[in-house]
């Protein structure tokens, strides 16, 4: 299988998420690996002995003072040492008997000592890391529909509509699959009665959804089928509900 032999060709790195955060020094220097390291048990400290400061600049050179907010409740990191920048090829695998899952944020999981690395990298994300513009555009199709049934309800007055991604069928934990009542429950001071609601989810019997009918507005994927002629039936994963 492919991932037994990614395992067995590459270097395996066993970074867990939530227990540390990787950390990229500025350099392959040994030093800076030893500032990572010094600037870890320092936030440390900070986060055992001080109230809770602002959120950092995201262009502040300060690393320390970013690594306090990015460490979130984490208390190691995880080093790209000189070790691992030697290896030819690194491997994150996904072994749930090992408990390794990069089921994060990128944002939330990696830290750049050099703070002008940190905002590149990012910013290469978003640039170039996003779903093609055949479902992009299809996406913003159906944002254009939902609008104009909005104005049409609203006599003009208004565009505005909220949405719920309810998951229903990819959840390995049973007791996070909430029934609808409980959902009405939890977010219904954060919504009025009446208003308009796009639900994407992998949810098919949309019967389970007739409580929340009766006290909104409620539209699905399956309502703009028309805007997604065309578009190919493989990516219906990234829809939701087709």
């Amino acid at each position: 299988m492919l991932r037994g032999y990614l395992r067995n060709v590459s270097h395996t790195l066993q970074w867990r998420p939530g227990r540390c955060l990787p950390a990229f020094p500025s350099s392959g220097n040994h030093k800076d690996v030893e500032i990572l390291q010094k600037l870890a048990k320092e936030a440390k400290k900070q986060d055992q002995h001080t109230e809770k400061k602002e959120l950092f600049q995201v262009d502040d050179p300060n690393p320390l003072s970013r690594l306090e907010d990015t460490l979130a409740g984490r208390h190691n990191l995880c080093v790209y040492d000189e070790d691992n920048q030697k290896e030819q090829v690194v491997h994150f695998q996904m072994n749930h008997k090992q408990n390794l899952r990069l089921l994060v944020h990128f944002y939330g999981f990696l830290f750049f000592e050099d703070w002008r690395e940190d905002l590149w990298m990012k910013r290469f994300v978003r640039d170039h890391l996003h779903y093609t513009d055949e479902i992009q555009c299809a996406a913003g199709r159906i944002v254009e529909k939902v609008r104009n049934h909005v104005s049409k309800r609203t006599g003009g007055k208004s565009t505005e509509f909220d949405t719920f991604h309810i998951r229903r069928g990819d959840f390995q934990f049973k007791e996070t699959r909430i029934g609808i009542e409980e959902i009405i429950k939890n977010t219904k001071d954060n919504l009025t009665p009446g208003s308009t609601i796009f639900v994407a989810t992998d949810e098919r019997d949309k019967k389970f959804f007739e409580p929340m009918k009766k006290i909104y507005d409620l539209l699905f994927l399956d309502d703009f089928k028309q805007e997604l002629e065309g578009v190919n039936c493989k990516y219906g994963f990234f829809f939701g509900d087709l």
